[in-house]
Order: structure tokens, then sequence, then C-alpha cells
């Protein structure tokens, strides 16, 4: 029942399944179209069932790929987004509200958050501290998911750029032979399509191409890093008060 939620969860189903559903719809397509008996709708029903059944392991395939990768793609970007933000020199969060932050979990006792001037005389240091403070409320976050919503859409959302980044390339030529074998069907004499169907079919190959080689890039796999690490900030509050727990004094 466990591994049965886990698999339903928001974030399994955003971030790994549907990556991997996308990138075998086009067959998925093609089938329908050409194929007449799939025009029915327990036909359907079972080519709906295992498109799911399919695209969750080819999604963790793409998780695969994608996860070693995420180091050497934060290296290139001058850190985790997460860390970054936190950084003093960052801008996208006023010094104003990082002060607030900072004193807040400082408080706590457990960490450390170093001053503009420590930061500026020693980075890495500073990054570290950070990554640990990150580090926490992902923790906190993966035990109480109900707290953290909008921080897990966001994770999901990064993480369903991030698969389909490091896959476009199979996804594009997926589709594009998928649009071409389709394109054919139209045209060779003598087999028993619908055409109508047919042309569904190749219109929704070409609309997956065009996904797959301008919906997916650097620029919003790197947007979605960013607002990730947004909604982590904005969740600091929730952490540092479940961490003080109950009854704790301001």
């Amino acid at each position: 029942m466990e591994s049965l939620l886990k698999l339903l969860s928001p974030y399994e189903l955003r971030a790994r399944t549907l990556p991997g559903m996308l990138l075998i719809a086009p067959v998925i397509a093609l089938f329908t179209g050409l194929i007449p008996m799939a025009h029915s709708w327990q036909a359907m029903t079972a080519i709906v069932v295992g498109w799911f059944a399919i695209g969750y392991p080819i999604g963790q395939w793409m998780r695969d790929i994608a996860q070693p990768q995420q180091a050497a793609l934060f290296t290139g970007w001058g850190g985790a987004p997460t860390t970054q933000l936190l950084r003093w020199s960052n801008p996208s969060v006023s010094d104003q509200e990082k002060e607030v932050a900072r004193a807040s979990v400082l408080r706590l006792g457990e960490f450390k958050w170093l001053t503009q001037e420590q930061e500026r005389a020693n980075p890495g240091e500073a990054d570290a501290h950070l990554k640990t403070v990150v580090g926490a409320i992902l923790a906190a976050a993966r035990r109480h998911p109900e707290q953290y919503e909008r921080m897990d859409r966001a994770s999901a959302h990064f993480g369903f750029q991030r698969n389909c980044f490091y896959s476009r390339s199979v996804g594009s030529i997926i589709a594009a032979v998928s649009a071409i074998l389709s394109g054919a069907c139209l045209v060779l004499p003598g087999l028993p399509v619908d055409a109508t169907l047919v042309i569904l079919a190749d219109g929704f190959c070409l609309a997956m191409l065009l996904f797959w080689t301008t919906g997916v890039s650097a620029r919003r796999l790197r947007v979605s890093g960013d607002a990730f690490a947004m909604e982590v900030f904005h969740h600091l509050p929730t952490f540092v008060e479940n961490r003080r727990g109950p009854g704790a004094s301001s």
C-alpha cells in the first residue's frame, strides 16, 4: 500500500511518470490512429492503462539519466538555486528579508548562517552552512509534505523539467519518426486506415516534436529551479516553527 501511495503521489506523477508518458505519447498516438480495433472503449481503456504502466518505468529511466548530471548542472549555474538564493550577494530576496530569516534560523541554535562580511571573506564556508539549512528544510518537507505543498509542487515541476531536459533528444527523435510514419500512412495506397484519425495522430506527433524542441530548454529548467528555491525560502518560517515545537516562546 505504501508503494502504491508513493506511485500515485503528486511528486511521482508530475516529476517522473508524466515525462515518461510524454516520451512515448507519439507512439501511443500512432498506434491508436492506425489500429482500427483500438477505437473501442475497452481498447482505449487498455491503451491508457498500458500507457501509464509503460510510462512510469520509462520516467524512472529518464530520472536515472538526469539525476547524475544535476551536480554538473548546478556547478555550471554557480551553485544550487536554493543555496544561491540565500547568499547575501543574490538580489532575488532583499537583505532585510534575509536578516529576518537568518535571525529566526540562528535562534534554533542548530545552524549557522554567516554575515555578509563573513560570506565575502569565506564564500565556501558560507555555502556549506546554507546547504545544511536547505537540507534540513527538504528533510522536514519529506516528513511533513502536507505542510510544504507549494514547495513540493515547485520541486515536482523542477524534477519534470530536469528529467525532460536530459531526454529531449530521445523525445524529439521518437516524435519525429512517429510523425513521419503517420504521414507516410496517409500517402501509401491500400492501407485500411481512417484518414481523419491518422491526420490527428500526425498533428499530435508534430505538436510533441515542438514540445521537445522548444518547450524543453535550459532557460525553462533554470526558471523552474529558481522558482523552487523561492518556495524553499518562503517555507523557512514553517520550518523554524515546527523545529521549535509547539509552545516555544518567540
